[in-house]
């Protein structure tokens, strides 16, 4: 869980390929928790003292929800992820959503 991880180390960019967890910090105060082997992204905020549900609630935010892709994950740059699971219409096969500009990446160590 996002709750129980410490930071290994702070990366610049996400490499390609990596299966490491990372918790992305972003411009509007944004904390997404990014879980590549699992393909799972969960969107929170971060108050200073503990992690909660953003005000600018997304639907399906504090959810873990399924990445199909992310488009490269760079500090100083926008993010974007296509998901699934967000509609409940059938029809509508992924979302994509964009960051507002990435301000850091730690990649995650479980305790």
């Amino acid at each position: 869980m996002v709750e129980d991880a410490e930071p290994a180390r702070f990366l610049d960019e996400i490499p390609s390929g990596s299966q490491a967890p990372f918790r992305v910090r972003t411009a509007s105060g944004a904390l997404c928790a990014l879980g590549l082997r699992a393909q799972t992204v969960r969107r929170l905020r971060w108050d200073g003292e503990r992690l909660e549900m953003p005000s600018d609630a997304l639907r399906h935010d504090g959810d873990a929800l399924p990445l199909l892709r992310f488009e490269r994950c760079r500090v100083g740059e926008d993010s974007v992820v296509l998901l699934t699971g967000v509609s409940d219409e059938p029809s509508i096969i992924f979302t994509v959503r964009r960051t507002t500009p990435v301000v850091s990446i730690p990649e995650i160590s479980h305790r």
